[in-house]
């Protein structure tokens, strides 16, 4: 009965001082004389001037966050799963858990309203659908997790990271996952943890490409390819990319298509790209076949005709067969993409005969002739002299210094003249003719008056140009029409053509 007694007082004993020790928590301590407050004697920290709060007024409060971290959003796509499902929201905020380590996620909300508005980038695993969800919600980077459920029920995940910048993917691991809570929240937060300290570095890549307006993909050693801004291609915006080999498919209509390789290390790296001009197929025909036709002073093949050069101009020869009565021509042409065939047709010379005093010398626009051997009649030599139609200049000198001087003007062939001036081209021969005594004499004017005579009378400009060239020049070949017939005097020029 005693031992019951003492236990039971005890106890009081117990809960009165509980009740003291409540009461005196509670309550301000009594003050001793003078109304004082009873000093707190519990010993104190050195160096700490406050007192310090127990525990019990204390509640734990987290660290805050720093709001400077890198923007990340974190996308799941639970195949064979209902997104909705317990373990679907587990793995959802593991991997938030772990990646608010090193970023600062978005709201949830935010990314399932650009999935809901852009259907198409929901389920979307390339690159350049990673690329436009980053760009939409200006992020730093994207983590992906896709869940698949294999054979046997066994459940995998991919973990990713995707660098906007860069436009790859940065680090990424394949994990079999656990049913269980636990083991599925440390397996999926481990799996973040991983990608985000596992990234590959990134460096400039500063790229300068020339000409302008080119096309640029660049391939990485893994497959992955994307093609460049225009920034990036201009050199105006370093090239992000991750530190490897890469190369570089740049393209251009009428260029010859080139590729570069590059490696891209910690300094980064610079690359300079040049196109050269696609070369032109240029065909060209000729008459007669025998002439030999060079372009810059590489002979063309006779049998197919064609031969390579780049855009720009070229020099053009067509050299007459020796013996032949034919003139040998030279031009400059402006080369281009698909251009039409450049068609020779040689003048054909005529004869010029020449009568003259005997031991006198002949020439012919200051070309000498050879008199050895001519035949004679009487004091009188006589020589057959091939030329082009059109005016010349004849000079007969003796040993003495005598000289004779003859202006001819050698009419073009008749077969010329039927081949081109016809009557379907005479009514605009007259017209031009008569723009040609108004219009100002030089280039521009006569041109203008050329093609209003074309547009009057719905011809082409070779049916009108060959027949001005044979009236005008007595030769169906010449530079551009409306140069050379600035080069003669209008009246001339007038008078040739009244004779169609």
């Amino acid at each position: 009965m005693s031992g019951r007694l003492a236990r039971v007082c005890g106890l009081t004993v117990l809960i009165g001082l509980c009740a003291l020790e409540a009461s005196s928590a509670a309550q301000p301590r009594a003050h001793r004389g003078g109304g004082g407050r009873v000093p707190d004697r519990r010993p104190r920290p050195r160096g700490d001037l406050s007192a310090t709060p127990s525990p019990a007024q204390v509640s734990p409060v987290p660290p805050p966050r720093a709001t400077n971290l890198p923007l990340a959003a974190v996308r799941l796509e639970c195949a064979n799963e209902n997104p909705a499902s317990r373990a679907c929201e587990t793995i959802l905020e593991a991997a938030a858990e772990a990646a608010r380590r090193k970023y600062q996620l978005i709201a949830p909300e935010k990314l399932e309203e650009l999935l809901s508005r852009e259907s198409s980038l929901r389920g979307c695993r390339r690159d350049d659908c990673r690329s436009a969800i980053a760009e939409k919600l200006e992020l730093a980077r994207l983590i992906d997790i896709i869940i698949q459920t294999q054979k046997h029920h066994r459940t995998s995940a991919t973990v990713l990271i995707f660098d906007p910048l860069a436009k790859g993917i940065s680090a990424d691991v394949d994990i079999q996952l656990k049913p269980e809570e636990d083991k599925l929240r440390s397996t999926i937060s481990e799996a973040v943890d991983r990608v985000v300290l596992n990234q590959r570095l990134t460096a400039g890549l500063k790229l300068e490409v020339k000409p302008g307006g080119a096309r640029v993909t660049i391939k990485d050693g893994r497959g992955g390819m994307r093609v460049l801004t225009d920034p990036e291609r201009d050199g105006a915006k370093d090239v992000r990319l991750f530190l490897g080999t890469y190369t570089l498919h740049v393209e251009k209509p009428g260029f010859i298509t080139q590729d570069s390789t590059v490696t891209v290390t910690q300094a980064g790296a610079a690359l300079q790209v040049e196109l050269k001009t696609q070369p032109v197929k240029l065909r060209l025909d000729w008459q007669p076949p025998e002439a030999q036709v060079l372009v810059d002073g590489i002979k063309v093949d006779p049998r197919d005709r064609t031969v390579e050069v780049p855009e720009g101009t070229h020099h053009v020869e067509a050299l007459a067969p020796r013996g032949s009565p034919y003139e040998s021509w030279a031009s400059d042409i402006v080369v281009k993409q698909g251009m039409d065939p450049i068609r020779i047709a040689l003048q054909q010379l005529t004869e010029l005969r020449i009568t003259a005093p005997q031991g006198y010398s002949v020439s012919v626009d200051n070309q000498l002739l050879s008199t050895s051997g001519l035949p004679a009649s009487g004091y009188l030599i006589e020589t057959a002299y091939p030329i082009t139609p059109g005016t010349h200049t004849v000079n007969a000198v003796s040993w003495r210094g005598l000289q004779l001087t003859r202006h001819v003007e050698v009419l073009p062939r008749a077969e010329d003249v039927a081949a081109h001036v016809t009557d379907a081209v005479r009514p605009a021969l007259h017209s031009l003719r008569e723009r040609l005594a108004a219009c100002a004499w030089d280039a521009g004017a006569i041109a203008a008056a050329i093609k209003a005579t074309l547009a009057e009378q719905g011809l082409k400009m070779p049916q009108l140009a060959h027949a001005v060239r044979v009236l005008v020049c007595a030769r169906t070949q010449t530079p551009s029409l409306d140069a050379v017939l600035a080069l003669f005097g209008r009246e001339q020029v007038l008078q040739r053509l009244s004779g169609a």
